[in-house]
């Protein structure tokens, strides 16, 4: 059965008498996987009133709940919350739906996950912070609020790789504004010596070398008053 159809009203008897809630699809995906990744709250209402397991990983450790936050469905995610499934739940590589929703720049998604008091400052198994993929899409806004939940937005990978290094890389000057009022350090070196200055004339992105210049200008102008 197509799990679109689920979303049909003339289907729903249709979805509670032939569809198995607890059966599985490609790579371990089920009908609660489906039904989140769309945004199908009334077919995941009808799952959740059958006992279907709204917290199930794939083959991979995917959650629905990070199929919705990749795409922005807050709607799901406060189901879901509702339904007492852990927002906060890593996949196999320790990545979150707080990670999916900020690399996306998915600002309803992070506030859900943040009134439901999910990690917004988690890392990876890598490391790898909702911050830094933020700070990659040049997603500002998502910044602020990760900033606003606390979220560390200068902590590095383990291999020293900070938002800063991402904001910089990617030439988003205005997400490296925010890093720096947060007070993030803009010239921190990962492992190899890298700096974001470094990345940032590597790809020629003038107005975030000047952003950066000028943050070392008014650190050393601290420094000696």
């Amino acid at each position: 059965m197509n799990m679109f159809c689920c979303t049909e009203p003339d289907k729903r008897e249709e979805l509670q008498l032939e569809l198995d809630p607890h059966s599985e699809f490609h790579k371990g995906e089920t009908p609660a996987h489906r039904a989140a990744e769309h945004g199908h709250v009334e077919a995941l209402q009808l799952l959740r009133e059958a006992r279907a397991d709204l917290a199930a990983k794939d083959e991979e450790g995917v959650t629905p709940a990070l199929l919705a936050a990749l795409n922005n469905h807050a709607d799901v995610l406060r189901l879901l919350q509702e339904a007492g499934v852990d927002l906060g739940a890593a996949k196999k590589d320790g990545r979150t739906p707080a990670h999916a929703a900020a690399r996306k720049g998915h600002l309803q998604a992070l506030r859900l996950l943040s009134e439901a008091r999910a990690d917004l400052g988690c890392a990876s198994h890598d490391g790898t912070t909702p911050a830094q993929l933020a700070a990659q899409g040049g997603h500002g806004e998502a910044l602020q609020l990760l900033r606003e939940a606390r979220a560390d937005l200068g902590r590095a990978s383990h291999d020293g790789t900070t938002p800063a290094h991402m904001a910089a890389e990617h030439g988003h000057a205005q997400a490296l504004q925010l890093l720096r009022e947060a007070k993030a350090d803009l010239a921190a070196a990962d492992k190899e010596g890298v700096t974001p200055a470094i990345l940032a004339a590597a790809n020629g992105s003038a107005d975030v070398l000047r952003l950066l210049q000028e943050a070392m200008a008014c650190r050393i102008l601290r420094s000696i008053r």
